[in-house]
């Protein structure tokens, strides 16, 4: 006896377990009530790669699918009767009032406005409506879209704003919204009971291109230096550095952009980054700021200013020729090349 008391025991502790799991199993479609589901998705898709950055661009409205059949649940629903339908259009995503209506807010960059055309008319995400009408037949099972009797759905659009400017290559990838219908109540609005979802694939990408008024290639005549007056690693007694102007005209940066731009000088350096090698020994090349005089180094990221009102940098620094560290200055004619390169970050 005692061996069909544990026995009873463990066949009844296993069949609770079975129950619980079977009552949290995640994703399963819940049947309620005069509520019509589907598994139908509608993927959108924006792919932008020009003219589409400044904050405040648009793109739409598109239209997108709903689903063309679905499964409706018919216990308790009366035919023959005036019956109501209610359309409730969700997101789990933050929205924000716009002049344009009400953007769900996809990330930093993007606002989608998204609109189902239900219940006689656009209604832009999130939204409850109504229709009403007689119920002539309720049919449960899978059921073409327009057979199941008083339900108005037909589609949707959507339309994407950026809410920031775009630099580079933004991106959004999953699932915006969710349109539940019922009738006769509220929809129960669990993802997994909608009557249709839209997903969408956005990416945006603006190439920026900046280029120098003064030529891809500047001609700096360093003049003639006596050999006396070099100085070790120093601007020549007596010397004024030569200024050049190394600013740059943009296009396709944002009006919105606020980050300095990335100035970089390289070359044939030599001690520590601080001066560029010249065609003749000894002789090295030096670059200081225009005003302060302060020492530029080499091959080292520079932040200088950029204004988007007028799209472009204001820079010069100036250049010297300089004893390399070590070395013996001998006369001479050289010359030298630096390379300038700048980045939008």
């Amino acid at each position: 006896m005692s061996d069909g008391v544990g026995n009873l025991g463990l066949s009844s502790l296993l069949l609770a377990a079975l129950l619980l799991v079977a009552a949290s199993w995640p994703g399963e479609v819940q049947a309620v009530n005069g509520q019509c589901t589907s598994p139908f998705v509608a993927t959108g898709a924006i792919t932008a790669d020009s003219g589409l950055y400044q904050p405040g661009g648009t793109s739409g409205p598109t239209s997108f699918s709903t689903t063309g059949t679905a499964t409706c649940n018919c216990t308790g629903i009366s035919v023959g009767l005036l019956m109501t339908v209610y359309y409730q259009g969700t997101t789990s995503l933050p929205t924000v009032s716009d002049p344009l209506g009400t953007l769900i807010k996809l990330n930093p960059y993007f606002g989608l406005k998204v609109e189902f055309n239900a219940a006689g008319g656009y209604q832009e995400v999130p939204f409850s409506a109504t229709t009403s009408g007689l119920l002539s037949v309720c049919v449960g099972g899978l059921l073409n879209v327009s057979l199941l009797g008083g339900i108005n759905v037909n589609g949707g659009r959507y339309t994407l704003k950026l809410l920031k400017g775009v630099t580079g290559t933004q991106t959004f990838s999953g699932t915006v919204a969710h349109l539940f219908v019922r009738r006769a109540n509220a929809p129960d609005t669990s993802p997994v009971n909608a009557f249709s979802t839209l997903a969408m694939n956005i990416s945006v990408t603006s190439t920026p291109t900046c280029q120098f008024p003064a030529g891809t290639s500047i001609p700096i005549d360093l003049g003639a230096v006596a050999q006396s007056a070099f100085v070790e690693g120093e601007i020549p007694r007596g010397y004024a550095p030569r200024s050049v102007n190394v600013s740059v005209t943009c296009s396709q940066i944002p009006s919105d952009y606020l980050v300095p731009l990335q100035y970089s000088f390289g070359g044939a350096l030599s001690s520590q980054n601080r001066f560029v090698t010249t065609s003749l020994a000894g002789v090295g090349v030096g670059m200081v700021e225009q005003d302060t005089l302060t020492p530029i180094p080499f091959d080292t990221a520079i932040a200088v200013p950029y204004s988007a009102a007028s799209h472009n940098t204001q820079y010069q620094v100036r250049l010297y020729p300089t004893r390399l560290p070590g070395q013996v200055v001998r006369p001479g004619a050289y010359t030298s090349t630096i390379m300038v390169t700048v980045s939008v970050p």
